[in-house]
């Protein structure tokens, strides 16, 4: 069994098909998809079918900050001259909203509810490595987040904290800016990271009784010792130092915003889940085209662009705390820029082989 993970397809069906296809993920295969399947190409409304088909079949697709534009336009008035609209259409939702408006009603509602129940996030085991997977990044050093340091202490008693009210962040500058730094709109918190509204997205395999290396989103097993408290041998088992609620715990305390959002400080600072020996959770991430790495990111491991001047994947943060690993793997590999600029990458986390497909004229 494999684990593949992709992002930020935005629109361009063909090339996915196709990179599918040449690849040819198995049926005991994991795929996640962290978000941006919309928007700019030619044909989003095939991308989200063929989305929502690999987590119908058990992969996991996250909501990205294109599909939070979508449906802050169709949750408002939907006016086509009001500010949600401009917003999504200023960023390349134009192409989404004509292909859903081609759509019989019933089958444009069915596809939106699908969109509006997508997680936040997810997590994985993957050759002995947690790995975190998020649409834009997370915020370093939030308040009741385990780090390095804290990691390993949550026993299955331990409760996941709830999601803070979102504060104000750096994300706000990138309101009206386009794809290099796209304009803000935000969800409703009680749309997204608070347990309940993700628990019912999980993929297979999630939750209670998930071993580690499987696929979760949520869920918090629940003690088994007579007085509710738990033993030790109900003590969720540590990949690299890291439980299973520590993963859980992390990723709830984020910021809605960030999550979809985060740039700079994504990029631009160590995350800290990583010890003095390289171990600890990886997070990879899309949203920010790695061509726009260079103004931000620290200790990138490589040149942005391939032998043929598209996008690649970019691996960032391997410093000597780290003990030589890159604790950000940033996987928007520019298809919104389409044909001439940007890859689509599946990428293999098992061996992390990178199978890329160049978009190409009229696709």
């Amino acid at each position: 069994m494999a684990t593949y993970v992709f992002s930020d397809v935005h629109g361009h069906a063909v090339t996915l098909d196709r990179l599918l296809e040449r690849v040819s993920p198995g049926a005991d295969d994991r795929i996640f998809m962290l978000g941006d399947m919309i928007d700019r190409g030619p044909d989003p409304v095939s991308v989200l079918k063929t989305c929502r088909a690999l987590s119908e079949a058990g992969g996991c697709v996250l909501l990205g900050n294109h599909e939070d534009l979508m449906l802050d336009f169709y949750e408002t008035s939907k006016d086509l001259t009001g500010v949600a609209a401009g917003t999504w259409l200023m960023n390349g939702g134009s192409t989404t909203l004509e292909g859903l408006d081609a759509l019989p009603a019933a089958e444009k509602i069915d596809l939106l509810d699908w969109v509006d129940n997508l997680p936040l996030y997810a997590y994985a085991v993957a050759e002995g490595r947690p790995y975190i997977m998020v649409h834009a990044g997370i915020r370093a050093g939030v308040a009741g987040a385990p780090d390095a340091s804290s990691a390993g202490e949550r026993s299955t008693a331990a409760t996941v904290p709830s999601a803070p009210a979102p504060e104000a962040t750096d994300n706000a500058s990138d309101a009206a800016a386009g794809d290099g730094a796209d304009a803000a709109g935000v969800r409703d918190s009680a749309d997204a990271t608070a347990p309940e509204a993700t628990a019912q997205a999980e993929p297979a395999g999630a939750g209670e009784g998930a071993s580690p290396d499987e696929t979760a989103v949520l869920g918090v097993p629940a003690p088994d010792g007579a007085d509710g408290t738990a033993d030790e041998s109900d003590r969720p088992p540590l990949i690299m130092g890291w439980s299973e609620l520590d993963l859980q715990a992390l990723l709830a305390v984020q910021d809605t915003d960030d999550l979809l959002w985060i740039r700079d400080a994504f990029w631009g600072r160590p995350t800290g889940l990583l010890d003095e020996r390289g171990q600890g959770p990886i997070v990879i991430a899309g949203h920010t085209p790695t061509p726009y790495l260079a103004n931000m990111a620290d200790r990138p491991d490589r040149l942005p662009l391939d032998e043929n001047g598209l996008g690649r994947m970019v691996k960032v943060g391997a410093c000597a705390e780290t003990y030589g690993v890159a604790d950000r793997w940033d996987i928007d590999c520019g298809a919104a820029g389409g044909a001439g600029f940007g890859n689509i990458l599946l990428l293999r986390l098992d061996d992390e082989v990178e199978f890329y497909e160049p978009i190409l004229e009229g696709e």
